[in-house]
């Protein structure tokens, strides 16, 4: 059928009614404080798994386990709430000189200050000796020093790793050399009283160093923007919780009676293992195991009961029962984030949920994950298990098979979750969850909560039920992840980006689309008589006026509906947005009223849709966007996070120069068709133990290429990074400087450079110091300084 343009334009045009013109008035204001967001009761609720932050000692504190096994030698520990994540101290049978137990950390929190402040924690409930108290930073007393034999991490992500150092100063010895992460450890036994009697054993799967360098070195600056939307770091006001632990912030502490921000930082492991090793540390046998499920590096830990007995047994068996440590495979409680807000390289759920069946053939008697309370009770902790991947298979494997009907990403998001709510899926998975009784409800009768009221609420304000009682259906709630974001995520995991229809090969650009979407938007003037209003101003007036019809709803208590009309109001006023936006310069610019008006307009949206959800990830992006578009200030810049120069100081040198590939200039090497090298050694110092290295980048044109080794193979010798055009020495103390620098802009940078060579830390590698000032000039000419600053993410 032959459709008429004219007819089209008409139809179009009258889809609205002009009864509202509000969103000029918002714009006239100016920035408002933050507003306080109402929170959906069930998301109130959830802090109740995290509050008030907890030790759980599992001798005390098992339900609903009967009792807890008798001749165990160790003690375990699970310190909830105090991070995002959880970290757990093991407290073995062997004794240090000092005649304390030894002690294996699992999972560092997120930052050392943070990690400081729970041992502290840990100190004032008597589960570790009592010592002089000392300020983060300040030299630690000799009496603090704890007998730490081994540091395990389950995966590489930040709230996991990066407070490592708060443990390792304190220490009663420093941690072993690093491992080669090139090359994986043996999977067979590590017995750290044998290898590493005098250090402390820091361990991880043998992809930990990949995970935390492409964070820190490729995708962590626009992860570390995303991220403070997604956990709501800029709304303090606003906050209820990051769903599967409390909110997290930036550590912070004085000096010289200032408040600084504390970066995280981070240790290589000192032994490695692909798919399982067995490790003895402080006199406790565990069996390490790969699980790759939210990362590609995750690991599990299993204790054996008769293993870590009075009298271990000398065979090979190390069969349950026993304790599960369960990594953030058991992730929560919340539905699992397949696909993170934040960013994230693909997580397989087909990998998710076999993982889980993996952790399904452990007999264990409790289970303590690496986010919420423990749980315990084998028949308890399989219950979970089970309903967990079958709902991480129902979203995989309905995605699938739609997709293979030829579903495309975003009609196959609400197809698969309507499946997973109507088709009887997600009941029967709730209706399993409810005979799982968590660890926090003791003391409440029949394990039920009673049912929560259909409102939302201030948070902080008091919420029904007793604080006591948690649900467990939470461990299936979008808390975390969600349904729709998963079935995207495998969409492209599975297939990529094109949905196969040739329009998407060369789109028109965004803002160019938006430009010409509005000359064809019309609305009827409000006087009548016919006549029309086009454009910004069209598209402003029906964004009004789906916000009157959500306010309408909303309060004739048709939620769903409600929604509907928010997303169309932010969906026209983003219209007007995107063609404002001056990514690219366009002689087509609107009015500035008309994108004050839209701006406002998309931001009362985003508030009305942040007031009901479940998801926190959700609530705190459409929060965070919304003061963004209201122009409330937001930080101009990021700092620490995953990118923390401590961070990426602790990988090797040669992750520092490969990064530096993605920030060339190509606009100015390849216009000047620039055929040049620079080459960086590394003299042999520090305790990574690698010895002296070197590097060259090789610049053609509109790439740089790293080069690391010979044609034959073999490292790089000095004489052939001496060849390079512009070629120096850097020490470690240089380079350390050179990237806290960074962190701080272009000129703090140049400034390093300059005390750097002043002190003799960075050195011509040939001889003299002439190479020096050019090598500083095409450096600073062909590569970007290191991006701080925060970018648009809704305003756009």
């Amino acid at each position: 059928m032959r459709i008429d343009i004219a007819d089209a334009r008409r139809a179009f045009c009258g889809l609205f009614a002009a009864a509202l013109i509000s969103g000029q008035a918002l714009a006239q204001a100016p920035p408002a404080a933050p507003a306080i967001v109402p929170a959906n009761v069930l998301l109130a609720e959830h802090s109740n798994w995290f509050t008030p932050a907890k030790i759980y000692d599992l001798r005390r504190e098992h339900y609903p386990l009967a009792s807890y096994p008798a001749g165990l030698n160790y003690e375990i520990y699970s310190a909830v709430g105090f991070d995002l994540a959880n970290t757990i101290l093991i407290k073995g049978p062997s004794r240090a000189p000092s005649g304390e137990r030894e002690l294996i950390v699992i999972d560092t929190l997120g930052n050392p200050e943070v990690s400081q402040r729970t041992i502290k924690a840990f100190r004032a409930q008597g589960l570790l000796p009592q010592c002089p108290d000392f300020s983060f930073g300040q030299p630690v007393p000799a009496a603090c020093k704890l007998p730490l034999r081994a540091i395990i991490y389950t995966h590489n992500h930040i709230d996991h790793t990066f407070g490592v150092w708060g443990f390792l100063d304190l220490a009663d010895r420093p941690p072993c050399p690093v491992a080669d992460p090139k090359t994986p450890g043996a999977d067979t036994v590590l017995d750290t009283a044998v290898e590493n009697r005098d250090c402390v054993a820091v361990i991880g799967q043998s992809k930990i160093n990949d995970g935390v360098g492409t964070t820190a070195l490729v995708t962590g600056t626009i992860i570390d923007a995303r991220s403070s939307y997604m956990y709501g770091n800029f709304i303090p006001r606003n906050h209820v919780n990051s769903g599967i632990g409390p909110q997290e912030l930036g550590a912070r502490t004085e000096v010289d009676g200032k408040q600084v921000l504390v970066n995280g930082s981070y240790r290589m492991p000192s032994r490695t293992f692909s798919n399982e090793l067995k490790v003895l540390a402080a006199g406790v046998q565990m069996q390490l195991v790969y699980v790759p499920s939210e990362t590609n590096d995750e690991l599990a830990v299993f204790l054996p009961d008769r293993r870590n007995g009075t009298t271990p047994p000398s065979d090979n068996d190390w069969s349950g029962p026993g304790l599960l440590q369960s990594a953030e495979v058991i992730q929560g409680p919340s539905f699992p984030n397949l696909y993170s807000l934040r960013g994230t390289a693909y997580r397989d759920p087909a990998n998710w949920f076999r993982s889980v069946d993996r952790l399904r053939q452990f007999n264990a008697w409790c289970m303590v994950p690496s986010h919420g309370p423990p749980l315990c009770e084998a028949s308890n902790i399989q219950r979970l298990l089970k309903n967990f991947r079958d709902a991480i298979q129902f979203t995989h494997d309905q995605t699938i098979r739609w997709m293979n009907k030829g579903y495309t990403m975003n009609e196959l998001a609400p197809l698969v979750e309507s499946l997973y709510l109507e088709a009887g899926q997600h009941d029967y998975l709730m209706g399993q969850l409810d005979g799982v009784r968590p660890i926090k409800n003791q003391n409440v009768a029949a394990n039920r909560c009673p049912d929560s009221p259909a409102r939302v609420v201030p948070p902080h304000q008091a919420v029904p039920p007793a604080q006591d009682c948690v649900n467990p259906r939470d461990y299936l709630r979008p808390f975390y992840g969600s349904v729709v974001q998963a079935v995207r995520e495998i969409y492209v995991g599975s297939v990529g980006w094109y949905e196969a229809d040739p329009v998407a090969l060369r789109p028109t650009p965004p803002k160019r689309m938006a430009e010409e979407t509005l000359k064809l938007t019309c609305v009827p003037k409000p006087q009548g008589n016919g006549a029309m209003i086009c454009g910004a101003d069209a598209a402003n007036i029906a964004a009004g006026d789906a916000l009157a019809k959500a306010r309408s709803l909303k309060q004739g208590g048709e939620e769903a509906e409600s929604l509907a009309q928010f997303q169309r109001a932010a969906e026209l006023a983003t219209i007007v947005v995107r063609a404002y936006t001056q990514l690219l310069p366009s002689d087509a610019i609107a009015e500035v009223q008309a994108l004050k008006t839209a701006r406002a307009l998309k931001a009362e949206a985003f508030l009305g849709l942040a007031e009901p959800q479940l998801n926190p990830n959700w609530r705190n992006f459409y929060i965070t966007a919304a003061h963004e578009l209201q122009d409330i200030p937001l930080p101009s810049d990021i700092k620490g996070g995953l990118v923390a120069p401590g961070v990426i100081g602790a990988l090797p040198a040669a992750a520092w120069v490969n990064s530096l590939t993605l920030r060339l200039r190509a606009e100015v090497t390849a216009k000047n068709a620039v055929n040049q090298s620079f080459g960086f050694w590394f003299p042999a110092e520090g305790n990574q133990g690698f010895g002296a290295q070197g590097f060259l980048l090789h610049l053609r044109h509109g790439i740089a290429e790293f080069v690391q080794e010979t044609a034959a193979g073999q490292p790089l010798p000095q004489r052939d990074v001496a060849a390079a055009d512009f070629s120096v020495s850097m020490s470690k103390t240089a380079l350390d400087a050179l990237l806290l620098a960074e962190a701080r802009g272009a000129d703090e940078f140049r400034k390093a450079w300059d005390a750097a060579v002043q002190s003799g830390q960075i050195t011509c590698l040939a001889g003299g110091n002439s190479c020096l000032e050019p090598f500083a000039k095409h450096f600073a000419l062909y590569f970007d300084p290191k991006p701080t600053g925060l970018p648009p993410l809704a305003d756009r």
